[in-house]
């Protein structure tokens, strides 16, 4: 009985409620306020779980729209702003209202400070009757407002004549007076490019001296380019003297189609700057370029050399195809190749002198010389790159001390690929298909190379060689007990190469009364020695106190035996044979 009393006070004091309501923003929000009461009189502060629910009738079962809201009740007045909770996805709609009898809104409440209650179960107390929305005097004003979308004219004035938010293009020139818009009416950088109608704005809309550039800031950085300017725009009365400077072009930007035939005048084609072309050819003469367009060829003085085309040596004699007599010499092969008819040059380029130095050798390609393709043993310094050295019969490259030799196809060479003097780099090259060694080298980086199915030695780094990074491949095609995919004498590190299918070794030591030693084989993969029985690695050489040679942490598989180690030399582990 107690707590039916308690709902029919909470009826009865909504009956006693006072309330009022007020559209602020027709039609998202209804401000709605109200004081709750039992016989005690205020019920007690807390927040309550109330749900706010609108029909059509008195008495009618279907709501037109509902919202739960949590209400602080404070000395029993609560206010809640109906349509706040989701506006977007359940607004407070000015349709909710339709029909000429008005609303009714119904008000549930849960207990005090009980959340959880659940609307759907009926678990929250109704407040009845339910309390009719009316209008105050100001809303059927508005509400004859409302129907000003449907008026034909406002004003007397057609909807067409009014602009409406986002709408583009409503206002044309035709539409403003003349003079009406100055430059004090418009604020700094609202006209951009982007608002302006491609073509609205040329040559005579402009005033003489009104667009600057420079400190005054009428021209932001790159707003003018060449899609800006219609043909003829730019005339030379638009431009102040000295208005334009180097600093203002942008490189490559003037060239020689965006210059009009006769309208650059007093320009004196021999001079530039103020010195004759020949003059400058003078100043700069160690860079200008020799042509060679003939075969042989010899050069006696410092300087860049190129070729002109294909050339090929017809004489019969043993002649030089390209002699250099001289130190600091290019030679840019510009992509072509000189070759030789049969019986002919000994060599394709060589240079005679161990005084000599600075020669480099670059992008072309040497074909069927009777000796080799480039040889300059007598020369220190030297460098040959990005060349195809192809069917020479002696050495492919043969370079002196201190030399580069990288990026390099060498093939089907009589003797060695490649030889190289002491404190040479050869690096990232491709040698195949020789007689003999693939790369030969004493003191010589030897790294990151290609070296594929040569008759000897893949690779034979003489004395104090690296030999790194390598892939050395079918080499030691005579099967000779002598040679190996990578051989070495003494005080060289074999590290990191992939060393497969040569016959005999993989990787060789041979012995040499002890001085073969103090070699480094490490991290190398070895396998398949091809035909004929060999050892993946095979140290010959005996270490002694003297000298030993270190193996560690390599990888062998598939040769016989993986690893030949005579006694006296260093197992530093990590060797895995399988």
């Amino acid at each position: 009985m107690k707590q039916a009393m308690r709902i029919l006070c909470f009826a009865l004091a909504f009956l006693c409620l006072t309330g009022s309501f007020s559209m602020a923003d027709v039609p998202n929000y209804l401000n709605h306020q109200g004081q709750l009461s039992d016989s005690t009189g205020p019920v007690a502060d807390g927040t309550y779980l109330m749900q706010f629910a609108v029909f059509q009738t008195a008495s009618t079962t279907t709501e037109l729209w509902s919202e739960i809201h949590e209400v602080e009740v404070v000395d029993g007045i609560y206010t809640v702003l109906l349509g706040s909770i989701d506006y977007k996805n359940n607004p407070f709609d000015i349709n909710t209202f339709s029909g000429g009898d008005g609303c009714y809104l119904e008000v549930r409440i849960c207990p005090p400070d009980n959340l959880t209650c659940n609307p759907e179960k009926g678990e929250m107390e109704i407040f009845s009757p339910r309390q009719r929305l009316t209008t105050t005097p100001y809303a059927f004003k508005a509400d004859e407002a409302g129907h000003a979308a449907d008026a034909d004219t406002l004003g007397g004035i057609a909807p067409s004549g009014f602009i409406r938010p986002n709408q583009a293009g409503v206002i044309s020139n035709v539409m403003i007076t003349a003079g009406a818009v100055d430059n004090s009416n418009i604020a700094a950088y609202a006209v951009t490019s982007s608002k302006i109608a491609e073509g609205n704005v040329s040559s005579s809309h402009i005033a003489n001296g009104s667009i600057k550039g420079g400190l005054t800031g009428d021209i932001a950085t790159e707003t003018i380019n060449v899609f800006n300017l219609a043909d003829g725009a730019v005339q030379t009365s638009k431009i102040d003297d000295n208005a334009v400077t180097t600093d203002k072009i942008q490189d490559g930007a003037v060239t020689a189609a965006k210059i009009t035939p006769g309208y650059v005048a007093d320009f004196d084609a021999d001079l530039l700057d103020g010195q004759h072309a020949a003059d400058i050819i003078d100043a700069a003469s160690d860079e200008v370029r020799t042509p060679i367009s003939s075969l042989p060829y010899y050069i006696s003085s410092p300087g860049s050399y190129y070729l002109t085309g294909n050339l090929t040596v017809t004489s019969t004699k043993d002649v030089y195809a390209i002699y250099i007599a001289s130190s600091n010499v290019t030679i840019d092969f510009m992509g072509f190749t000189i070759t030789q008819v049969a019986g002919g040059a000994a060599a394709g380029i060589s240079a005679g002198s161990y005084a000599l130095e600075n020669i480099t050798i670059k992008n072309g390609a040497i074909s069927g010389f009777s000796s080799s393709g480039i040889s300059l043993w007598y020369a220190s310094g030297g460098r040959v790159e990005n060349m195809q050295i192809t069917d020479n019969v002696d050495y492919g490259i043969l370079i002196g001390t201190r030399s580069i030799v990288k990026n390099n196809i060498v093939r089907g060479s009589g003797n060695h690929g490649i030889m190289a003097g002491r404190g040479s780099l050869v690096d990232q090259n491709v040698v195949g298909d020789g007689l003999d060694r693939g790369i030969y080298g004493a003191d010589t980086a030897i790294t990151n190379n290609v070296v594929m199915n040569n008759g000897t030695d893949g690779i034979y780094g003489a004395d104090g060689c690296n030999i790194i990074g390598n892939t050395v491949v079918e080499n030691n095609q005579e099967a000779s007990g002598a040679y190996a995919g990578i051989r070495v004498s003494n005080q060289c590190l074999v590290k990191g190469n992939r060393v497969v299918n040569n016959k005999v070794w993989g990787i060789y030591i041979p012995a040499n009364s002890g001085n073969n030693v103090r070699n480094c084989i490490e991290e190398n993969y070895v396998a398949g020695i091809g035909t004929g029985a060999g050892a993946g690695i095979k140290i010959l050489e005996e270490g002694t106190e003297d000298g030993r040679n270190l193996y560690l942490n390599n990888r062998v598989s598939g040769c016989d035996p993986d690893l030949s180690i005579i006694t006296g030399n260093i197992n530093g582990g990590g060797n895995i044979t399988y």
